[in-house]
């Protein structure tokens, strides 16, 4: 029958592509009557032919008897599935720690079962390298110098760390369940939840504000602070969230301030001492024109007082003349006295 053909063909499908071992275990052969490559290869046999021919017709294993993995089968006959760990020894003697999981079916009236094993020293290392990594990532996220908050489609913090909450003034673990825009001063119309819905339809990692200005975060107490945010994002699941990176930058603000103020500062002395130097230099001119007005006065000066000195003497010369030819004239005429 087709579905019968396919449902075949599909098992031996999944069955010979398994990197693990899987094989069918009968209960009525005692043994596996059908086993993966990679099964064979993994409990050490060279070939699928070698493990069916098995003399013993058991697995090795050193604290899992026979009693036990009867009473394996049994519980997975009742509850269609069970699994238990046993270390699994190979022909060669080397040994590796194991999870087995026998489930049970039927196949035309025949009990059979399907027995997965997985060996469990390299599932342990995933589990450790899974482990390791999710500390370091904790460890990061929780020790980060910078605010960071992660959200949801609809703007709900899901997580933020110890930093965030120390920024905004939240109590440990407060912020989570709590809106993105309880974050965001004026955020009470429409606006930002339409840059967050314009942010879901097309995320990117990005900063905020490299188009709006300067960027202000709201504390919980409703005081603010200038910040710097950096977007980026994941998806989960087939979920989309939204990563926050804040970062306080009162310090860096206030620094410029301090710059402009001094800059200024600097620049109103500059143009004080520009205007000093205006002044004395005006004041130097003024002077040296006036010494040179009072050196002119003082070159011109002994020439006018020589020429008076010199009409002085010929009046006096000329009035000495006058006096002997008058008294010849009375002498002339009896007028002497």
């Amino acid at each position: 029958m087709p579905a019968d053909s396919f449902s075949r063909s599909l098992t031996d499908v999944l069955i010979e592509q398994t990197p693990e071992f899987l094989g069918i275990y009968d209960p009525g052969l005692g043994w596996f009557r059908r086993v993966n490559p990679a099964g064979a290869r993994l409990m050490g046999y060279a070939s699928v032919q070698e493990f069916l021919a098995e003399p013993s017709r058991a697995l090795r294993t050193a604290a899992f008897s026979t009693a036990d993995w009867d009473a394996l089968r049994e519980q997975a006959r009742q509850r269609g599935r069970q699994d238990a760990e046993t270390e699994v020894i190979r022909p060669d003697g080397s040994a590796f720690q194991s999870c087995v999981e026998p489930t049970y079916f039927q196949e035309e009236g025949t009990p059979l079962f399907l027995v997965r094993i997985t060996e469990q020293n390299r599932l342990h290392q995933v589990e450790q390298e899974l482990a390791l990594s999710v500390r370091r990532f904790e460890a990061v996220f929780a020790n980060a110098t910078i605010g960071i908050l992660v959200c949801n489609r609809v703007g709900v913090i899901v997580s933020a760390n110890q930093m965030a909450h120390q920024l905004f003034g939240y109590p440990e673990g407060t912020l989570t369940g709590e809106l993105i825009e309880a974050l965001v001063p004026n955020a009470s119309g429409r606006q930002h939840r339409q840059l967050r819905e314009s942010f879901n339809a097309s995320p990117s990692v990005r900063s905020m504000g490299a188009h709006s200005g300067d960027l202000e975060a709201l504390r919980r107490d409703g005081s603010v602070f200038p910040v710097e945010v950096s977007l980026s994002y994941f998806s989960l699941d087939e979920e989309l969230f939204v990563v926050s990176y804040v970062l306080d930058i009162t310090y860096k603000k206030n620094a410029q301030q301090a710059l402009i103020s001094e800059r200024q500062r600097v620049e109103r002395l500059n143009a004080e001492l520009e205007q000093k130097v205006a002044d004395r230099t005006h004041a130097l001119l003024s002077t040296l024109e006036q010494a040179r007005a009072a050196q002119r006065r003082a070159v011109q000066g002994p020439g006018r007082r020589a020429g008076a000195r010199r009409a002085q003497v010929a009046l006096r010369v000329h009035g000495l003349a006058r006096v002997p030819h008058a008294a010849h004239r009375r002498a002339h005429f009896g007028l002497s006295h």
